[in-house]
This record gives structure tokens, sequence and C-alpha cells, in this order.
């Protein structure tokens, strides 16, 4: 694993390039509310386990899903980033998106907000961390903070 940095020039974890450019689709299906996001999110997340952002991304979009079944896959995803974080193989940036999973499925939406907040303060190009805190602000009747 090595800091490959994405389109947006943030340094992400992981094996190949190729795991940055299918994240990077990602972002932009998710961005564009593509109906194929959740499932490039599962593949990006099988196909790149440990690559830090894939399992943050898969955990927010399962939880986003707003089910039963969602949060609990996203618990999964959020275990499994852990596991990557305690082992030292996340830097800063996708440690504090884990600290934002891990508070969001712990039903604080207000910290999970301020730590998306500080993402995209810290890293303006942070695109989901961006698209996270409008999506909870709007969820969460907080329409003046939204960006």
């Amino acid at each position: 694993m090595r800091q490959i940095e994405n389109a947006d020039g943030i340094a992400l974890t992981a094996a190949d390039a190729s795991h940055i450019a299918a994240y990077d689709a990602l972002i932009t299906a998710f961005v564009g509310f593509r109906r194929e996001t959740g499932a490039m999110a599962k593949t990006l997340a099988e196909d790149a386990p440990e690559m830090p952002m894939a399992l943050a991304a898969k955990g927010y979009l399962s939880k986003m899903a707003g089910s039963a079944e969602g949060t609990a896959a996203a618990g999964r995803a959020a275990k499994a980033l852990g596991s990557l974080v305690d082992a030292g193989h996340a830097n800063a940036h996708e440690r504090t998106h884990a600290a934002a999973l891990d508070r969001w499925l712990a039903g604080d939406m207000d910290g999970a907000t301020r730590l998306w907040e500080g993402l995209t303060a810290d890293t303006p190009g942070d695109t989901l961390a961006l698209r996270l805190q409008h999506f909870m602000h709007f969820y969460t009747g907080e329409v003046r903070r939204i960006r």
C-alpha cells in the first residue's frame, strides 16, 4: 500500500492507481446522483479491501440508504476500516473519515458533520466530505449551513 494522489490532489492509501481512478469515478457518480453509484462502491470495496477510502465510501453510501440492512452494511465497512486504521494503514485524512463514519453510525450526526466540515476546510478538494455535509445539513434541517 502506498500514498497516491487522486484527481483532486488528495493523498489516498491504495495498492495502485487503478483503485484511485475507480474511487474518483465513484465520487463523480455519487455527486451526479447516478444509479450505478452503489454498485460502484461495492465493487471498489471488494476490489480494494485495504483501501481506507473505498471502505469509507461504501460505509457512507450504505448508511445513506436509510434501512436496517444498509446500516448493518455500513457497520461492517466501518469495522473493516477501523481495522486498517488500528493497523496504521490509513493517513490522517482517512482516519478522520473513519471517525466521521463511526460518529454517524453512533447517531452523532452533528459530530460527523463537524468532522466533514473540518475535512473540507483542510482539504477543499474533498468532494465526498463536502457532499456528505451538504446531505446532513439538508437531512437535519440546517439548510443555512449548506455550502
